[in-house]
């Protein structure tokens, strides 16, 4: 499962995958892990932060709880 957001990323993000679903208590938590490449230039931290900035924001918007 793709969240939508993702799409928006741009060439970075090579791959997603969920990795946990976890039930307790009527809620629902979901685990993703997101690798970034570049094959034209070295990552910075700032870099990737901002495009993690931007998943964060997109997903509270939408209602759910980031951690």
């Amino acid at each position: 499962m793709k969240p939508r957001v993702v799409k928006d990323l741009g060439d970075l993000l090579v791959r997603l995958d969920q990795f946990d679903h976890f039930e307790k208590e009527g809620k629902i938590s979901y685990a993703f892990r997101l690798i970034f490449q570049s094959m034209d230039r070295t990552l910075t931290d700032e870099k990737v932060g901002s495009v993690m900035e931007k998943v964060t924001a997109a997903r509270s918007a939408a209602g759910y709880e980031v951690r």
